[in-house]
């Protein structure tokens, strides 16, 4: 975080590493009741750390961790599995993920969560029983009050098509949507005056 901190998993352990840059001082060091993990994501500020992950696929675990205590701020527990690589911080206090309620059981019960942890609210942004619209990970035009979704149909199908969609947050309405085009969207990142969005695919091309 602003190169002064770095997160890490130790795999085989399941610990969470936190060290401070440029001495490799480890400042918590923690294990996670977790059979999959995905990425640390540190909040707007640098304040909190946001982890999550799931169990055997049956139970899904989301925490936000005080770097200055080490002590957790808040957990929230879900059903099924989330999308280990979809944890998204917005500003201070709220963060977004997906998760499937179905789980490894097979079946399509797709649920984008918006969860702020100060006041204790997790909005289920979007419920998905069907192979089409499923978002997949979030981010925030703060400026706007918008959401920004990666969306896709048939996801992880031979026949998966992705696509960008911004939501008006509050009243959960349509906006935009993007032109639908095949594989999965990676990764997408507003610019800092948040006028242009780039968007990172699976065929390493990057939109912009």
């Amino acid at each position: 975080q602003n190169g002064t901190q770095l997160a890490l998993w130790e795999v085989k352990t399941k610990t969470l590493n936190i060290v401070e840059l440029p001495s490799g001082q480890s400042i918590i060091r923690r294990q996670f009741p977790l059979s999959f993990f995905g990425y640390p994501v540190f909040s707007d500020d640098g304040t909190y750390l946001l982890v999550g992950g799931n169990m055997q696929g049956r139970e899904s675990m989301v925490y936000v961790i005080n770097l200055e205590t080490g002590k957790d701020v808040g957990v929230v527990n879900t059903e099924g599995t989330i999308t280990l690589n979809g944890i998204n911080a917005y500003g201070k206090n709220e963060l977004s993920f997906s998760g499937n309620e179905a789980g490894f059981l097979g079946g399509n019960n797709w649920v984008h969560f918006i969860w702020n942890w100060e006041e204790k609210t997790l909005d289920r942004f979007s419920e998905i029983k069907s192979t089409t619209g499923t978002i997949r990970g979030s981010k925030k035009d703060v400026r706007r009050g918008n959401l920004i979704a990666g969306t896709a149909d048939f996801f992880n199908s031979p026949n998966e098509v992705s696509y960008i969609q911004v939501f008006d947050q509050k009243k959960k309405r349509l906006i935009y949507s993007s032109t639908k085009k095949g594989g999965a969207i990676f990764d997408f990142k507003p610019s800092p005056n948040l006028k242009f969005l780039a968007v990172g695919r699976s065929d390493g091309t990057i939109e912009m």
